[in-house]
């Protein structure tokens, strides 16, 4: 289908607007339709004899079964952006064979190519590339576009996916749970209080007087650094008196780290008052089996931590657990 070309009437399913995470990822894709943000890459690992007509079929059952992977979206000439539910799309593997004489592609290469081949949302934002290593050997790469589903999702999926592929190759029949609607969580969105919504939020950044930011530049070079990633791991040991002490102050390890965050922020902002985002995984809204569906819930909300010369760190950190536990009511709330 051409990016101009009308979608058939008769395979439209559903038709709904969009949450405020999904406004905002389609935003940044409007304004960088050849950046990579939000293009969600997964690669795994997969040992034996792999039946393509069963993968394909496979792939295709779970596809027809969760709306999100066959939703498209419209933004041109309509009142407001919504995301079109297609009856079916076909997700037609692709199957590349690296063990081929004639096959000079490394795995490496070929997940670079991927996601060089950017998705248009008019069209579809989900495809599935099996690729052959060696005799029993494969590499599954599944990508998508962040606007369709969050990393749970991701889970679910692949789960549904595994039960297909062993039902077919063993001649039976799969039948996959029923879920609720991703429909029904942006209805549940849509239909929060806005008045309430505001004034809570309003009353929790009350008084914050400046924004807060962290410098990013090189030591001398007025440029930023490049962007990178740093792991660190610690000992079960510490790990387990951390999780006592978040207990024991009312709060959870996300927490402790806000509040060890926050308490960074403040030193390089000189004030005791800063505010930064923070992700929540949006699925503690009060929607029937909310933990099993499929798509975007996700959001981000600002979080504030305040602590002067006169509060103690347990303060600082039973102030943070106790403010993120009273905005789990208001958690999707749109970010603008």
């Amino acid at each position: 289908m051409s990016p101009n070309q009308k979608i058939d009437r008769k395979n439209i399913a559903d038709i709904f607007s969009l949450t405020p995470m999904q406004e905002g990822m389609l935003f940044h894709y409007l304004k960088n339709p050849e950046s990579d943000h939000y293009f969600e890459q997964l690669t795994l690992e997969v040992n034996g004899h792999i039946d393509d007509g069963i993968f394909t079929e496979a792939w295709n059952m779970v596809t027809v079964h969760h709306d999100m992977m066959r939703a498209v979206f419209r933004w041109e000439k309509v009142k407001e952006h919504v995301q079109v539910i297609l009856k079916e799309v076909g997700v037609l593997p692709r199957f590349i064979d690296l063990t081929a004489p004639e096959e000079e592609r490394t795995l490496g290469q070929l997940q670079e190519m991927d996601r060089a081949d950017k998705f248009d949302l008019r069209q579809g934002a989900f495809r599935v590339t099996l690729c052959k290593i060696g005799p029993a050997e494969y590499r599954m790469i599944l990508s998508h576009h962040h606007i369709l589903y969050d990393g749970w999702s991701n889970g679910i999926i692949l789960a549904d996916f595994l039960e297909v592929y062993r039902e077919l190759s063993q001649g039976g029949k799969p039948k996959l749970l029923q879920r609720n609607k991703f429909r029904n969580f942006v209805k549940y969105c849509r239909d929060m209080d806005q008045t309430e919504q505001e004034n809570f939020w309003r009353g929790y950044l009350d008084g914050l007087e400046r924004g807060t930011e962290i410098s990013c530049k090189g030591a001398g070079s007025g440029e930023p650094d490049s962007d990178g990633k740093y792991d660190a791991r610690f000992e079960q040991e510490l790990k387990e008196e951390v999780e006592v002490f978040a207990r024991e102050n009312k709060t959870t390890m996300a927490g402790v780290l806000y509040t060890a965050w926050g308490i960074l922020l403040q030193k390089y902002n000189d004030c005791d008052d800063v505010v930064f985002g923070t992700t929540v995984s949006g699925r503690s809204a009060k929607l029937d089996g909310i933990g099993e569906m499929v798509g975007l819930f996700i959001n981000t909300l600002p979080t504030r931590v305040r602590a002067n010369e006169e509060t103690t760190l347990r303060q600082v950190i039973r102030q943070t657990g106790q403010d993120l536990q009273q905005r789990e009511a208001f958690e999707t709330t749109a970010l603008v």
